[in-house]
């Protein structure tokens, strides 16, 4: 549902924090990353393989990047989230 300019302003500013600039107000970056981690763990047992995990990123809305390889997925192509 697409936002008109008042909407969009309106939503904006009740989200803006001036003390919270980088991350929301509630976010818990430890059960974020037990929450990742729990994702690369189901993952590696669903496609029966070892995934690449990249955890070193540091943005809030980026925790992490999975790969699970070629040769667990049923393409020729890996699948990256």
């Amino acid at each position: 549902m697409p936002l008109d300019d008042q909407s969009t302003w309106a939503l904006l500013r009740q989200l803006d924090d001036p003390q919270h600039m980088e991350f929301p107000r509630d976010y818990d970056h430890d059960a974020t990353r037990a929450r990742f981690e729990q994702l690369a763990a189901r993952l590696d047992a669903r496609f029966q393989c070892t995934c690449t995990v990249d955890r070193q990123v540091q943005d809030a809305s980026h925790h992490g990047t999975v790969v699970i390889p070629a040769t667990a997925a049923d393409s020729a192509e890996h699948i990256t989230r």
